[in-house]
């Protein structure tokens, strides 16, 4: 009983961490590290809530205890981003891009 447990816990946590992942679009060919507008982090959410939250997400798994400076709105090639500027947990400050064109505008 107790493997079959820890089966399907095993199970539960892949499962979970593919769901939570998957929103964000990685170009095959494109380092998408979100350091420039060409390389920028492409989320594909339905709304701005949703698509807020998953900047946040993204953010907090690859910046463990990052902290948040400023946030702007940039358009460029008629596509919309969103600049997080942060300072990581080692105290690098940096510029994170997010293409956010699928979901901007719409609630």
């Amino acid at each position: 009983m107790k493997y079959h447990l820890f089966v399907f816990l095993i199970l539960f946590s892949l499962l979970s961490a593919c769901a939570s992942k998957k929103n964000i679009i990685v170009a095959s060919g494109n380092k998408q590290d979100g350091m420039s507008y060409a390389t920028a982090i492409v989320l594909q959410e339905k709304d701005e809530t949703t698509g807020i939250h998953a900047e946040y997400a993204w953010l907090k798994s690859h910046y463990p205890g990052y902290k948040t400076q400023s946030q702007s709105l940039a358009s460029k090639d008629k596509r919309s981003y969103d600049i997080i500027h942060i300072l990581t947990a080692e105290g690098k400050e940096m510029d994170v891009y997010f293409d956010i064109s699928g979901f901007f505008g719409k609630f």
